[in-house]
This record gives C-alpha cells, structure tokens and sequence, in this order.
C-alpha cells in the first residue's frame, strides 16, 4: 500500500511539471537577467563584429 501512495505522488508530482509545447520551443525563450543572448551563431558574428565583443559558445548536451 505504502508502495502504492508514492507511485500516484511520483506521477501526480511529474504530471505538474510545466513542459513546453511545439509552439513555445519554435520562439526563443525569455531570457533572464540584463544579458541578451543570441542563438543564432551568424547572427552573433555580426553583433561581434559590430561591437568589438567577443563571442562566446556553450555546447550543452541535453539527454533524451
């Protein structure tokens, strides 16, 4: 019984995580903080070159 009533936690507990959708993974998300960040690596080559500050890649691996 114990078993059972931490299963319907553990699936209630992941089922209230906030997943995003299609639509949201489509737009960049909202960035925190006062730095603007580019995904766009052309796009960063540009504003570099533009302003003289140096670029900076994070490779981050996401399983799944």
């Amino acid at each position: 019984m114990k078993q059972l009533i931490i299963f319907a936690f553990a699936i209630v507990a992941i089922g209230s995580c906030a997943i995003p959708g299609d639509a949201q993974s489509k737009t960049q998300p909202k960035e925190l903080g006062q730095v603007k960040w580019l995904r766009n690596f052309e796009e960063a080559k540009k504003v570099s070159a533009q302003t003289g500050k140096p670029i900076l890649l994070l490779f981050q691996e996401v399983p799944g």
